[in-house]
């Protein structure tokens, strides 16, 4: 047999009634709106956990996440919403007049992640270079060496062995 079937039928709703007190006085100390939801899901859902503290720990505990939860999100758009005011800069338009041509580049960036999420648009670099001379090597007309009219092919090969000559020798150069 238990003690609380020993005692006098007045004191044991004193003790059902004292638990039940302990979680009115918790939900009461709650903060605004944690208060609300937990006072919400007690009256509608969670009737139990009226008299029961660890069911009322786990309901004020589910709903204090979910409210933790709510406000990172909120918090996030409020930081979006800010950020996409400020698309112009207050300096003003920058012009840039360079009569070289650019050469767009992309480059993309490995990064680890699930299928969920969508791939990066790559970012965007400019490089500007000198024109690629049209200059024949060879007979010094306006086409590229490669397809000279006049040129043999023993030509070719002579030029192409004393270009990557030369190149090899600037390639020694710089590491020594």
């Amino acid at each position: 047999m238990t003690i609380a079937t020993h005692l006098p039928p007045g004191e044991r709703d004193y003790q059902e009634n004292g638990v039940k007190r302990k979680c009115k006085v918790l939900v009461k100390f709650l903060s605004g709106p944690l208060k609300k939801k937990v006072m919400n899901e007690l009256d509608y859902r969670s009737g139990e956990a009226k008299s029961i503290v660890r069911k009322l720990y786990a309901v004020v505990n589910n709903l204090a996440l979910e409210l933790e939860k709510e406000t990172r999100a909120v918090k996030k758009m409020k930081v979006k919403d800010e950020n996409l005011g400020k698309a112009f800069s207050k300096k003003g338009t920058l012009k840039v007049n360079s009569k070289k041509p650019v050469i767009t580049v992309g480059i993309t960036s490995g990064t680890k992640g699930s299928a969920a999420v969508p791939a990066k648009v790559p970012e965007q670099r400019k490089f500007s270079r000198p024109p690629h001379p049209k200059k024949c090597f060879h007979c010094e007309g306006e086409h590229e060496f490669i397809n000279c009219p006049t040129a043999t092919e023993a030509d070719k090969a002579a030029i192409r062995e004393k270009r990557r000559a030369e190149f090899k020798a600037r390639q020694q150069k710089k590491r020594g």
